[in-house]
């Protein structure tokens, strides 16, 4: 199975971050090569691409906008996503040395330290779907767009084998996709904030 990983609340409301410094809008790749999908990145992109990026305008601080103390171990901010060091554990013990983690503080807007998080860069980008499976089908330019009345997206496997963490290359939108590893591992280290939807897998 594939799931779709998403960041989910913790109590009733939603955690947002603002960048305190840095500038996220000139980080770039540390590969700019041409495949699907690029022509070229769009800045809003860069962090959620599959891609390693150069670190020298990545925010050191972020706060939450809210007086929320509890951080998850994954969740959303803004253009990018943050983990604890507890979920790149999870990460690592998969896939140890693929993935981008790059230490980032969460602040309080009066400069208080709240926790020690991390950027969550996944730098696995792959082909993973079963094309002819799709409904709809890719486009003509090779993308899947999920819009339809029935949509059906369906990975397969030998495609994925052996990772663990991924952004597919054809699906538009900002998803990440991990593998039953993956979850069951999640689970067992009772990882918070993580939402997993099941897709279907052949």
């Amino acid at each position: 199975m594939t799931y779709a990983l998403y960041s989910k609340a913790l109590g009733h409301t939603n955690l947002h971050f603002e960048y305190v410094d840095g500038d996220i809008r000139r980080v770039v790749h540390e590969d700019q090569s041409i495949d699907i999908g690029i022509n070229p990145v769009d800045w809003t992109k860069a962090m959620l691409f599959g891609r390693r990026v150069k670190t020298e305008f990545l925010p050191t601080r972020i706060r939450p906008t809210t007086n929320q103390s509890r951080m998850p171990d994954f969740a959303r901010a803004q253009l990018a996503h943050v983990c604890t060091a507890k979920f790149r554990d999870v990460v690592e013990s998969l896939e140890p040395g693929v993935h981008q983690f790059v230490p980032v503080e969460v602040v309080r807007k009066n400069g208080d330290h709240v926790a020690d998080m991390f950027w969550f860069v996944v730098c696995n980008r792959l082909d993973t779907l079963e094309l002819d499976l799709l409904r709809p089908p890719v486009s003509k330019l090779g993308f899947y767009s999920g819009l339809s009345n029935d949509p059906r997206i369906v990975f397969n496997r030998s495609k994925i084998e052996p990772h663990h963490v991924w952004i597919d290359k054809r699906v538009i939108g900002e998803f990440v996709w991990v593998s039953d590893a993956f979850h069951d591992a999640a689970m067992s280290a009772g990882l918070l904030g993580l939402k997993l939807n099941p897709k279907e897998t052949v």
